[in-house]
């Protein structure tokens, strides 16, 4: 994860193996890849160990949820807890949780705030 994380860095405004550099980098919250830097200064054992019980959001065909934060229609999204892989399916979910229909801000958005936390799986 690391060699993959020093790649990205490489090509922009860092160099990813000066840690004082890459301190430095962190301060400023709005540059591109920021958020390797972490992984960069403790490691991959700590990174797992903070994020590791974490949802992880994966959109392969943009650079962020903007657009597909409704969930119906959208692109593919796959999804990765410690339970496992998952592709992200609004129907589905909305069919497992009746409860969600109407709701204004969509489905996703409610998996994403509450219903991952709840333990609401889509399959």
């Amino acid at each position: 994860m690391c060699d993959r994380a020093r790649q990205k860095l490489n090509n922009s405004l860092v160099d990813p193996d000066d840690p004082r550099a890459l301190e430095r980098y962190a301060a400023n919250p709005n540059l591109p890849g920021r958020h390797l830097v972490n992984l960069l200064l403790r490691g991959e054992e700590a990174h797992a160990r903070r994020y590791g019980s974490c949802l992880q959001v994966f959109s392969p065909w943009a650079r962020g949820l903007q657009g597909a934060l409704s969930g119906y229609g959208a692109p593919e999204l796959l999804m990765s807890d410690p339970r496992g892989s998952f592709v992200w399916n609004a129907e589905r979910y909305v069919q497992n949780n009746p409860d969600l229909r109407g709701w204004t801000l969509g489905p996703l958005m409610d998996f994403l705030l509450h219903g991952w936390i709840k333990g609401r799986h889509i399959s």
